[in-house]
């Protein structure tokens, strides 16, 4: 990881910590502050893989798995967009899928990791199994409408002290001559 990457993985993960804490401090608007949230950081996700492809993917093998995961992710943030007139219910249910869909993403990382023998693969675990977690509490909360804001600020809170870690752990470098 470069400098730049180590200083941009710190500062969004002290901006999602804060993030955290205010959801946490001011539940009352914090459905429709949550729905913003999501709904911009997986339009903005979106475009970055669109543009990604532009002008790089292009050209790579499987360059088009990119283009596709952008315009999918991009249709995933504007329909998270409407859900802020819909029931509560959904955003839970959208919440389960995520946390639930990235925490067996995070688990197959790890066991990936756990094979090649690398020593970072227990935090790895860690989130994989934390996300598998708050799916389930989505899942048993279901009723509770209010618990979506509790639900996703603690995910932001984990993921941003993860981030942080991350930001300080050295990384090996290969160099080839």
């Amino acid at each position: 990881m470069t400098r730049f990457q180590r200083i941009r993985t710190f500062l969004s993960g002290i901006l999602m910590f804060v993030l955290g804490v205010f959801f946490i401090i001011d539940p009352e608007d914090g459905y429709e502050n949550v729905v913003f949230i999501l709904s911009l950081w997986l339009v903005i996700a979106g475009i970055h893989s669109i543009y990604f492809f532009f002008t790089m993917a292009r050209h790579m093998v499987g360059g088009m798995r990119s283009l596709v995961a952008g315009i999918f992710i991009l249709d995933l943030g504007l329909f998270t967009i409407t859900l802020s007139d819909v029931p509560r219910i959904y955003l839970l249910l959208y919440l389960l899928s995520m946390n639930t869909f990235s925490g067996l993403v995070e688990l197959l990382s790890a066991v990936d990791a756990m094979r090649l023998k690398s020593p970072h693969f227990r935090l790895k675990l860690a989130q994989g199994l934390f996300n598998i977690f708050l799916g389930l509490a989505c899942l048993l909360f279901l009723r509770y409408a209010n618990t979506a804001v509790y639900i996703y600020s603690l995910g932001l809170l984990i993921n941003a002290v993860l981030r942080i870690i991350s930001s300080f752990r050295k990384t090996a470098m290969i160099y080839i001559q």
